[in-house]
């Protein structure tokens, strides 16, 4: 049985892969169609392309791949980058083979010089196609989480409610007592329930770029498509001003009693993260009285790992997983050498295709 890979018309192959991913993923309170549109075609930095393998035989398109445009800032230069995503294959037809015929397709123009570097977020089963498609593992992505509020880890521990209650009626308003004593009075925090992104992001971002030698661009335009037009996703924003200027941003999405942190931009990032995150600490504290956890996922190396171990949050490995790299080395060889150096990135979950 003959499989052949080719690239997708996006238009024309838009219900086929729709559907792959509908077969494939367990979400089904998820819009796949509204999301193809708003990752393929809409991304302001440029039309996604994507693969699909064919069952020559039966002429039944059996998986697919895609990658996304992405701005890079690399040593402050602006550079176009791919986000790999979408990795499906069709249950009954995946073998290694097929897998690495797909996988490949990117490599090849990426080695052909269409794109200097991609990197990609797989789980761990397809994160083992990415390495023997010649891909690096750049670094490991990991969960940091912090206990809001005492209820729920008391109940885990003592196994029953009232006592768990009980014990949490008395512990919570220490532990907010002490989370406000070490904010900053001069810091004003605004909570947008739906996504606020202003010129003042655009500060932030080039800001951002000063300070790390490989980061994605979070600008205005990056952060409106992303976020603020994603159809599945519904990302909420805690601004913090001081003396008139936004300092910070932090972006969340909400589930349950669980706050997911999605992405965070500071100005002066090495004076400032640490007193921003406990404001925002702070601030989900007051805001959201239902939210027992706060959680976010970030690159292993990502000098925010630190200043959240300093504001208490713990590691979990509930959600490791890796971050994939790579780059043509032949083409540009000292950007290649700076990308597949994790220690050089920025990187955060909301670094994952949408």
């Amino acid at each position: 049985m003959g499989y052949l890979v080719r690239q997708a018309d996006l238009e024309k192959d838009m219900n086929t892969m729709v559907q792959i991913l509908i077969n494939n993923r367990e979400r089904k309170d998820f819009d796949y169609a509204a999301r193809f549109r708003h990752v393929y075609l809409n991304n302001p930095a440029g039309l996604a392309k994507a693969w699909i393998v064919w069952n020559e035989e039966q002429q039944l398109a059996v998986g697919f791949t895609g990658v996304f445009p992405r701005e890079m800032y690399i040593d402050g230069q602006k550079k176009i980058c791919w986000n790999c995503g979408d990795f499906s294959i069709e249950k009954k037809f995946r073998s290694l083979g097929i897998a690495l015929m797909l996988r490949k397709a990117a490599k090849d123009d990426i080695d052909r010089g269409e794109m200097p570097f991609l990197y990609a977020h797989p789980n761990e089963r397809m994160e083992v196609i990415h390495l023997k498609a010649g891909h690096f593992r750049l670094a490991g992505m990991t969960r940091y989480a912090f206990p809001l509020r005492f209820y729920r880890l008391l109940k885990n521990k003592i196994g029953r409610e009232l006592p768990a209650s009980a014990a949490a009626f008395f512990l919570n308003p220490l532990l907010n007592l002490f989370r406000l004593k070490r904010s900053a009075a001069d810091l004003k925090i605004q909570f947008h329930p739906k996504l606020n992104i202003t010129a003042e992001h655009d500060r932030l971002d080039q800001n951002m770029a000063e300070n790390f030698r490989v980061i994605g661009v979070r600008n205005q335009v990056y952060l409106n498509w992303k976020m603020g037009q994603n159809p599945n996703h519904q990302v909420q924003q805690f601004d913090i001003h001081r003396a008139g200027q936004l300092l910070a941003s932090v972006f969340f999405e909400v589930k349950n009693d669980a706050l997911f942190m999605v992405d965070l931009m500071v100005s002066d990032f090495s004076q400032n993260s640490t007193l921003v995150i406990e404001a925002f600490k702070t601030a989900v504290y007051r805001e959201f009285p239902g939210i027992n956890s706060l959680s976010f996922i970030l690159q292993e190396f990502n000098p925010l790992v630190q200043n959240l171990k300093k504001c208490g949050f713990s590691r979990r490995s509930d959600a490791d997983s890796g971050a994939i790299i790579y780059a043509n080395s032949k083409n540009e060889p000292e950007l290649a050498k700076i990308v597949t150096n994790g220690s050089n990135w920025f990187m955060t979950v909301g670094d994952r295709d949408s």
